[in-house]
C-alpha cells in the first residue's frame, strides 16, 4: 500500500486520495478481486510504471497462492535459520506443485503472450522492449483471477485470447483467495498423464505417490469446470443471438466469471437480462464449486468407503 500510495501521490493526487487508493488496489490484489478506482480503463495508463506492476503481480501471487504454502514456507525457513532445530522443516509435496507450477505459468504465460502480442498496434506494439516484457508478466499474472488490465483486452489477438481463457481456467492455487480449477489440480493430472504415457501405474511427483482420491477429485473438478463452462457458453449464446457476438467473446466472458477473474471484452455490459443473470450464476458456482465439490467429496467417501466392493473387470480405452 505504501509504494502504491508514493505512485498515486506522483501521478497527482491528492494524499487523502492517493492513500486511500493504495490501500484499495492493494487489498484488491491480494484478494485477487481486480477492482480498481482509476476509472474504466483500469491500469492501462500505468502499463509502464515498474513500482505499481510489480507491487501488485507480488501481491496477487501472495494471496492466490494459498495460506497453507506460505504457512509451509515460514516453517521451512525458520528450520533452515534456527541452530537449535535439530529436525528440519521440509516443503509438502502441495507446497512443490504450488510453487513449482505457478512459476511455470507466470513464465510460460508470459512468454507466449509476449511473442502473440509483440507487433500488435494496439497492446503492446507502441512499447519499448523492456515494457513489453513487463506487461507480458503483468497480464500472466493477472490472467489467473486477478482482473487487473494494463493493455487493452479487446484489441488482443485470438491466440492470446485462447490463452487468456486457458489461464483464466486454471487460476490460482487451493486454500487461496484466487479462483479457477487450481494449480495442483491441473499438475496432478498433466502428471498422470505422463505417468501413464510411460506405462505406469501410480503417479509419482517429487518422491510422493498421488492417492487415486485425490486424482479422482482432480478429474472430476476438471471435468465439471470445462462441462460448465461449455454449458453456460452455450446458454448465452442463446440469449444473446441476437446480435450474435462471436464464439470466442462468449466463453471469453463466462470462463472469466467462472474464475472470479473480472476481465471482459467490454460484453458484459451489452448483454440482455438473462445473459447477465448467466453470467452472475458463473461468479457464483466459480466462488463456491472447488471448495464445496471437494468437501462433498471427501464426505461422501468417508461415508460409504469400505461398505461395499465389486469386482474389477478391465475395459478397451481410446
Amino acid at each position: 500500500a505504501l509504494v502504491l500510495f508514493f505512485v498515486f501521490l506522483k501521478d497527482g493526487f491528492s494524499p487523502w486520495r492517493a492513500f486511500g487508493y493504495g490501500v484499495f488496489h492493494s487489498v484488491s490484489a491480494f484478494c485477487n478481486a481486480g477492482f480498481g478506482l482509476i476509472g474504466n480503463k483500469s491500469l492501462l495508463p500505468y502499463v509502464t510504471n515498474i513500482p505499481l506492476n510489480l507491487t501488485l503481480m507480488i501481491l496477487t501471487i501472495w494471496g492466490g497462492i494459498g495460506f497453507s504454502v506460505w504457512s509451509n514456507l515460514a516453517a521451512w525457513f525458520r528450520s533452515r535459520l534456527s541452530r537449535r532445530q535439530k529436525r528440519k522443516e521440509r516443503l509438502s509435496l502441495h507446497s512443490r506443485l504450488a510453487l513449482v507450477t505457478t512459476g511455470i505459468l507466470i513464465v510460460v504465460g508470459a512468454l507466449l503472450f509476449l511473442v502473440f502480442e509483440w507487433n500488435n498496434p494496439n497492446t503492446l506494439g507502441p512499447l519499448s522492449r523492456g515494457d513489453r516484457v513487463l506487461a507480458s508478466f503483468f497480464q500472466s499474472v493477472t490472467l489467473r483471477t486477478t482482473g487487473f488490465s494494463t493493455v487493452e483486452q479487446t484489441a488482443l489477438t485470438s491466440p492470446s485470447i485462447l490463452l487468456s481463457i486457458v489461464w483464466f481456467m486454471i487460476g490460482g492455487s487451493p486454500g487461496g483467495t484466487a479462483g479457477g480449477m487450481k494449480t495442483v489440480t491441473i499438475s496432478i493430472l498433466i502428471c498422470t498423464v505422463w505417468a501413464t504415457l510411460k506405462g505406469k501405474s501410480e503417479t509419482h511427483v517429487f518422491g510422493r505417490t498421488i492417492p487415486s482420491l485425490a486424482l479422482r477429485k482432480a478429474l472430476t473438478i476438471v471435468t465439471l469446470f470445462v462441462g460448465l463452462a461449455f454449458g453456460m457458453t452455450a446458454l448465452l449464446a442463446i440469449t444473446e443471438r441476437s446480435y450474435a457476438p462471436s464464439f470466442f467473446q462468449l466463453i471469453f466472458e463466462v470462463c472469466s466469471a467462472l474464475s472470479t477473474v473480472g476481465i471482459s471484452q467490454n460484453l458484459t455490459p451489452l448483454l440482455t437480462i438473462p445473459g447477465q443473470i448467466i453470467i452472475m450464476v458463473c461468479m457464483l458456482i466459480g466462488r463456491l464449486g472447488p471448495i464445496s465439490l471437494v468437501l462433498a467429496l471427501v464426505t461422501r467417501h468417508k461415508k460409504t468407503e469400505g461398505l461395499v466392493r465389486y469386482s474389477e473387470e478391465d475395459v478397451m480405452i481410446g
